[in-house]
């Protein structure tokens, strides 16, 4: 008999605040796995206790000074084989932004990029800095099965904005962040799991909260499943929780859900194929390579080569964005065969 697994990913906008909905999805759905985002609080006041009588394992990674945070919740019958804080080679530069846990040969990443060059940001979490080390993250793991969710705060494509003439330019649909994203899926040999199987549907996951934006579907699509390219075969359906999303305080996010059909096959399928020639990686950059204004590269108008007819058919992903302009930083990493 196969396995299936569902893995959950929920930007919570604050886990205190959002704590009857979350334990109502965990009573509700009972999902193998769920990533969170923006916890927003310490480790002490993390609510381990009230996870466990629930039914979950949780492991937590605190955001600097009680700031974003992420955690996975792991079921009871379910054996964690490994904990890793290291985002590409580095620590601190994942502190409060990414955990990582190997469960049943698979491993699952959560994950929250930076919204973008805030002043209260550290240096070291600089958007495309962090994209950069993502990029490093998958580059490594792509002979193994893997899945990052999360809240990357970038719209993949025009598609995934509701709007895109009212954001353009902004740190969710800049061309530069475009670019890096797709670094991350071309680097890592992985797949945006939604898009591969809804490559029509809009598939918003955020809306403010403010002016009835959720009631007019005024909304983006910036959180994320990504896949080994060998597990999207397995991958059954990828949808958005909207139930989550109504109701009394709700998070500005939706949660989303992913089904692994099998997933003994799923992992033994990539293990046994070796899709990619593993790159000769080099050393990330400084923490001074990482400042916004450093890796924010000019980026000329032809960067973006969607065609209207490609945007017209609902085609328009993450993997078709061909910049035809100097490499990104994070191809600046020297992600060299």
């Amino acid at each position: 008999m196969s396995e299936k697994m569902r893995v959950m990913s929920w930007n919570v906008n604050g886990i205190k605040a959002r704590w009857p909905r979350l334990s109502e999805l965990l009573r509700n759905e009972a999902p193998d796995v769920l990533c969170l985002q923006e916890t927003r609080c310490t480790d002490k006041c993390f609510p381990r206790r009230q996870l466990h009588e629930l039914g979950y394992h949780a492991q937590h990674s605190a955001g600097y000074d009680g700031n974003g945070g992420v955690a996975m919740l792991v079921r009871a019958d379910h054996r964690v084989r490994g904990r890793n804080l290291v985002l590409g080679r580095s620590r601190g530069i994942g502190e409060g932004r990414w955990l990582e846990v190997n469960l049943k040969g698979l491993t699952i990443g959560t994950v929250y990029v930076p919204a973008g060059p805030l002043r209260m940001e550290r240096e070291d979490s600089a958007k495309r800095g962090f994209l950069a080390a993502l990029a490093r993250q998958a580059c490594e793991q792509q002979d193994r099965p893997l899945l990052i969710a999360g809240d990357f705060n970038i719209a993949p494509a025009d598609i995934d904005v509701y709007e895109p003439a009212w954001l353009e330019g902004s740190s969710h649909t800049a061309p530069g962040e475009r670019t890096d994203l797709r670094e991350v899926l071309e680097q890592g040999g992985m797949v945006d799991a939604y898009r591969h199987l809804h490559p029509f549907d809009s598939g918003f996951t955020c809306w403010d909260q403010r002016e009835g934006h959720y009631a007019r579907d005024y909304g983006l699509r910036i959180d994320l499943m990504l896949v080994s390219s060998k597990m999207a075969d397995h991958v059954a359906s990828c949808d958005v929780a909207h139930t989550y999303r109504q109701g009394r305080r709700p998070s500005d996010h939706a949660p989303v859900e992913l089904l692994i059909d099998d997933l003994q096959q799923c992992v033994r399928s990539v293990r046994s194929t070796k899709t990619f020639t593993r790159p000769k990686l080099v050393g990330l950059p400084s923490l001074a390579e990482a400042k916004p204004a450093a890796v924010q590269a000019p980026v000329a108008a032809q960067a973006q080569t969607i065609t209207k007819q490609a945007m017209d058919t609902g085609l328009a992903q993450v993997i078709e964005l061909r910049p035809t302009v100097e490499p990104s930083p994070v191809r600046e990493l020297a992600l060299a065969a």
